[in-house]
């Protein structure tokens, strides 16, 4: 017959069942070894957008500030606000640049629009004069940024203001051997010619990988600060900085031919012990994992079965010994850039989407 174990209601097992485990010590370990990568010479800027990736942006952006960071990036001025009322002697480039009419509250707060348009670039030489900015081309990506020509249009304008960096992206830097990489490359280091004494900033987390002709002067680490990036960040030397974990709140056995979930999708070919999992797709478990995507068990890989649900997940533990698996033990959904990138192909999507999902029931637990 089907047995069932439940988790028992106590005042330990209320505490939290979906956890987010951020090693603060990991991150500031690996804004150094960045820094010490790129050399004296150059500079990290972190990326700390999207809440540092989900991790939470007063914690992370303090811990990389006490490794030494004096140069962050955001995506959109409500970051850059809230980032500044946490860091006053940091630099501050803001992606998406200044609004129209908010050129002024930008001053007052000192910080550094990354410019993207002809527009942008006018109001910003109307309003604040000779105040510090960035410019970004567009190399490829097609998605922000001056094009090629509009960049060489431009130039006196560019050349009147107190550019302090010129950016711009990569469109394909997790894919080390793609041509395009040196196409945009090259692209960026003839228009930077063109104002050869304003520092260059060029290279993300996989662009880092691709060699020093392709960093800049500056660099813009994102995942790897959280040692999530490139895939194989161990062998550079960083350490993962997050853990996902959650809870399983129920173990049972089911016969053979038994389903489990929403529409059937999984059926049970042979007696199987199954365990339900206190995280679903309203805490960032991308429904895609269904039948697909797997968690890890004291470091043993378990199948996630049947489709995920808002609040819960199954997995299948028949292949685990019978005393493996019970309930309030912990799986890990991901522990490091390998199994990240294990979940995030499975689902179809990219990391990112990973960390920037996962919901407010995900207690963030900060240690280090």
């Amino acid at each position: 017959m089907p047995s069932t174990e439940c988790l028992p209601m106590t005042q330990e097992s209320l505490e939290t069942t979906c956890e987010v485990r951020v090693d603060l010590s990991a991150v500031r370990h690996n804004f150094r070894v960045i820094q010490e990568k790129i050399g004296s010479t150059r500079r990290a800027l972190a990326v700390v957008k999207a809440g540092a990736y989900g991790l939470g942006l007063a914690p992370v952006a303090r811990a990389l500030r006490l490794a030494g960071c004096r140069h962050f990036v955001v995506a959109f001025p409500e970051e850059a606000f809230a980032l500044r009322a946490l860091l006053k002697d940091v630099d501050i480039y803001v992606l998406s640049g200044a609004f129209e009419g908010m050129e002024r509250q930008f001053l007052s707060q000192n910080l550094i629009p990354v410019l993207n348009d002809e527009e942008s670039l006018l109001r910003w030489q109307s309003v604040a004069a000779g105040a510090p900015c960035a410019i970004h081309i567009d190399t490829g990506m097609a998605r922000t940024g001056l094009e090629p020509r509009d960049f060489e249009r431009l130039l006196d304008l560019i050349k009147s203001l107190n550019t302090v960096c010129l950016m711009s992206h990569f469109a394909a830097s997790d894919l080390a051997d793609h041509p395009f990489n040196e196409i945009q490359r090259t692209r960026f280091e003839t228009l930077c010619a063109l104002v050869p004494s304003v520092p260059t900033c060029f290279a993300n987390s996989c662009g880092l990988t691709l060699g020093s002709a392709f960093w800049g002067d500056f660099v813009r680490p994102g995942l790897s600060l959280y040692g999530l990036a490139p895939e194989n960040a161990a062998e550079y030397g960083l350490r993962s900085a997050l853990q996902v974990r959650a809870r399983l709140i129920q173990v049972r056995t089911i016969d053979a031919g038994q389903s489990v979930g929403y529409a059937m999708t999984w059926q049970a070919q042979r007696p199987s012990r199954i365990a339900t999992v206190a995280m679903g797709y309203a805490d960032g478990l991308p429904r895609d994992l269904g039948n697909k995507g797997c968690m890890w068990l004291d470091g043993q890989e378990v199948p996630i079965i049947g489709r995920v649900s808002m609040d819960f997940t199954t997995l299948d533990l028949t292949d685990l010994p019978p005393a493996q698996g019970r309930v309030g033990d912990w799986v890990d959904l991901f522990y490091d850039g390998v199994t990240l990138s294990r979940q995030a192909q499975a689902a179809g999507t990219a990391p990112h989407t990973f960390l920037v999902g996962l919901g407010p029931r995900c207690a963030r637990v900060y240690e280090g």
